[in-house]
This record gives structure tokens, C-alpha cells and sequence, in this order.
């Protein structure tokens, strides 16, 4: 999908009529995607240390930047070649390594190994995948 051909998704329509009017203009969907980065290693740090309240705090919204820079950069027309790459990994840093450190915790460090090496091949082969062109 690239900003000439956008294609709006119901939740595109509810994002923009409940979130987007109080984000700024100067805010990219990018921006987004970076916070996520930066906010994901806080939420494992406060699930490591059992801080829940704190962790659903800071996990709620930084889960929220996934479905708002999508529809902000569809509703704004600011799609890029970095967010399409960069989005999916912040989505996978983020949900992918709170599953394998609570995998570690509950069953163990191998299981959360096997997962963890599950998660590299499907980034590796979607990595591939784009790098063929196909």
C-alpha cells in the first residue's frame, strides 16, 4: 500500500472520529513507531519485575501507537517505506518479547528459546520475502 492507493479500514473511521483530532499535525505515524521502540524495553523491565499495575499502565498505550500510527498514516496519507518495514518489528519487539520472557518465567528457558527462534525465521523469511520482490 503506498499513500496513491490508500485503502481506509473500518477502524480507520473510529480512529479518526475518537483519536485523531487530539493528535498533533506535527506528530508522524513514524514518531509512533519509534516510541514504541523506546517504551518496549520499559514494559519488560516492569513485567520482569512483577509491577503489574505499573506494567498495564505503560503497556496500554504503548500498544495503542500500533493501531494508531496505521490509521494515522493511512488518514494522513503518510505512508513510508521505514513504517511499512519498521511497524511489524516494533509489533514483534514489543508483543513478541513480553510472550517470550513470560514463556521463560512459566515454562522455561528453552521453550522460550524455541519461540524466540520461531520468531527470528519468520522475520528472517518476511526479510527474504521482501528482499526477493516478492
Amino acid at each position: 500500500m503506498t499513500n496513491a492507493n490508500i485503502r481506509l479500514y473500518p477502524h480507520d473511521r473510529l480512529i479518526k472520529l475518537l483519536f485523531h483530532w487530539w493528535v498533533p499535525r506535527w506528530v508522524r505515524p513514524n514518531h509512533l513507531t519509534v516510541v514504541r521502540f523506546l517504551l518496549t524495553p520499559l514494559v519488560l523491565w516492569l513485567v520482569w519485575e512483577s509491577k503489574w499495575l505499573a506494567t498495564l499502565f505503560l503497556f496500554l498505550p504503548t500498544a495503542f501507537t500500533d493501531v494508531l500510527d496505521g490509521s494515522l498514516a493511512r488518514l494522513r496519507k503518510q505512508i513510508t517505506i521505514w513504517g511499512t518495514v519498521a511497524d511489524p518489528i516494533a509489533d514483534k519487539f514489543l508483543i513478541g518479547s513480553i510472550a517470550v520472557l513470560f514463556v521463560a518465567r512459566v515454562v522455561g528457558i528453552w521453550w522460550a528459546g524455541a519461540v524466540l527462534c520461531m520468531e527470528l525465521l519468520i522475520i528472517a523469511g518476511a526479510g527474504y520475502r521482501r528482499y526477493r520482490g516478492k
